[in-house]
């Protein structure tokens, strides 16, 4: 996967507004850099988002315009794009990507930091995303991990579609899962998944492979999970609704994250016609999750 870096100039007055929109859509919040010009006048501020490039980058930018244009302070909006190469990506993952704690139980590790006290009781993840999505940085992340803890019994099977760097996948099996099936249609994503579970020590839970929620996939895996983990966009949670359910065994259940303010009642909408229950709506900032249910256990 190839990311974008996008950067607004701004001034003292205006920089916390901006970076207040800005957050809304970057991964792993935003960066703000000090910027002095050589002309000797007041220092500006330059903000900087990570998008994941990909088909739907050029509407996230239009949304992201027309966003900034509502700032009454603001008359014109430049929006500076840098497509990334994947050296620049990993120095800054390893700038902003740091030690984690997330809910009670999970701790994330980067692989570029010393290994964790033994003394902590939590269960470790050690990650290395490379150029995939999936750090625990970003609120989407953050909100499966904590349906996870939550929802997951032992013994469960777990279907992790769009794994990303293998993140969720990792922690289903660290946290009991009997077997989860991780999906990803970025080969990127599916060797750095994979690379994670064997550094974790889970490959023999973990399946890694490159796919999606395809007819013949639904027919060969029809009532084969308990829990099904989607941290993606609100647009593809609506469009595979009933491919969930088809998967899902009768009492199953749906953690679907990734989900911004202007999709979450599409979603809702058609899990219901797909004969989901919706169980909870969980949020951090601007971001939705929400946990679904095929039937009652």
């Amino acid at each position: 996967m190839r990311w974008i870096e996008l950067s607004v100039t701004a001034d003292s007055d205006s920089v916390e507004k901006i970076a207040l929109v800005l957050r809304r859509f970057g991964h792993g919040g935003t960066v703000i850099e000090e910027w002095q010009p050589d002309n000797g006048c007041d220092k500006n501020f330059v903000i900087k988002i990570y998008l994941p490039y990909r088909r739907s980058y050029k509407d996230t930018r239009r949304e992201i315009e027309s966003e900034l244009s509502k700032l009454p302070f603001l008359t014109a909006v430049h929006l500076t794009e840098n497509l990334l190469k994947p050296r620049d990506w990993l120095d800054y993952l390893k700038n902003h990507f740091g030690e984690m704690e997330i809910g009670e139980k999970i701790l994330i590790k980067p692989t570029w930091l010393p290994r964790a006290s033994s003394a902590s009781t939590k269960i470790m993840i050690e990650l290395d995303p490379g150029e995939a999505f999936g750090t625990g940085l970003h609120a989407t992340t953050r909100l499966c991990l904590l349906a996870l803890e939550k929802r997951l019994k032992p013994g469960m099977s777990v279907l992790d579609l769009g794994t990303g760097s293998g993140i969720l996948a990792i922690a289903a099996a660290k946290l009991g899962a009997e077997k989860v099936l991780a999906l990803d249609i970025d080969p990127v994503a599916v060797r750095s998944a994979r690379d994670n579970v064997v550094r974790n020590r889970v490959d023999c839970k973990v399946i890694v492979k490159r796919g999606t929620l395809s007819m013949k996939f639904q027919r060969e895996n029809r009532h084969a999970f308990d829990l099904a983990l989607a941290n993606i966009t609100a647009r593809t949670i609506s469009d595979f609704a009933k491919s969930f359910a088809r998967v899902l065994k009768p009492v199953g259940r749906l953690a679907a994250n990734g989900i911004h303010p202007q999709g979450l009642d599409e979603v809702l909408i058609r899990l219901a016609l797909a004969g989901f229950t919706i169980e909870a709506i969980d949020q951090e900032g601007e971001w939705y999750g929400v946990i679904a249910a095929m039937g009652k256990d």
